[in-house]
């Protein structure tokens, strides 16, 4: 009985280990319904629909960090003649493989739906895992009490589902130093404007791989700084002046 007991639990971690994410069927792709666009911290991919209706686009990552919000676009093609479309997207926020509806799915456009690009902020987990995280977009048709539970596994006859990859971080920032300090990022010009009550002497910007991106020397108490040549995505900046450092994240929309 031991040994079988023993066979028993081996077989079981094996196929754990052994896990794959699940891949819909769509037996009639891309009609009507289809994903144009999808942008999301740092990921901005436009592209067809292949004939499966599934695309992996893992490959593509993102960035994001636990506690903080980013919003999700996607652009989409509808059929107004097929009200019961959906788009959502899932976040395998605790990587084991399972599209959890309750938990890791998110509604980015109510029904009737047409065509048009859809937005939502997405609230990321404090505890979810860090690492490479599965992002699953979904564009499908579907009638019933079904599509309320859709796990991100079920089969369906119309639309298009994307997979992309999200990082997933929880950064620790040193506290500020530097006397009256604060910062302030606009979307809209891209400049992000620092200050201080004493006069600051540079400014080192990196991304999360630890990459210098932006080194620049500051002569004031008030600077701004240009990032419109950055990419979309989550960067760590550090301020010093008179001796004294300062560190903080910055997330580049």
């Amino acid at each position: 009985m031991k040994k079988i007991t023993l066979l028993m639990a081996a077989f079981f971690v094996a196929a754990s280990m052994n896990a794959q994410y699940c891949i819909p069927a769509l037996s009639d792709a891309c009609s009507p319904e289809e994903i144009n666009n999808v942008n999301f911290a740092g990921i901005d991919n436009t592209t067809g629909c292949e004939p499966s209706g599934y695309n992996d686009f893992t490959a593509i990552v993102g960035e994001v960090e636990t506690g903080e919000a980013y919003q999700i676009s996607v652009d989409v093609i509808a059929d107004g003649s097929f009200p019961q479309s959906q788009l959502f997207v899932f976040f395998d926020w605790n990587q084991d493989e399972v599209w959890d509806p309750s938990t890791e799915r998110y509604d980015i456009a109510a029904q009737p739906m047409a065509s048009g690009t859809f937005t939502l902020f997405i609230d990321v987990p404090g505890d979810a895992l860090p690492g490479e995280t599965r992002m699953r977009v979904v564009m499908v048709y579907g009638t019933g009490p079904d599509q309320i539970d859709y796990n991100g596994c079920s089969d369906y006859s119309f639309g298009e589902i994307e997979d992309y990859t999200v990082n997933v971080t929880s950064l620790s920032l040193a506290d500020n130093t530097i006397d009256g300090f604060n910062y302030f990022y606009s979307v809209q010009s891209k400049d992000l404007t620092v200050s201080a009550n004493i006069e600051m002497e540079s400014i080192s910007i990196f991304n999360l791989i630890g990459q210098e991106v932006i080194a620049k020397n500051l002569g004031s108490n008030n600077e701004v700084i240009n990032l419109s040549n950055l990419k979309e995505g989550v960067y760590i900046a550090n301020v010093v002046a008179n001796g004294q450092k300062t560190t903080f994240k910055l997330v580049k929309r």
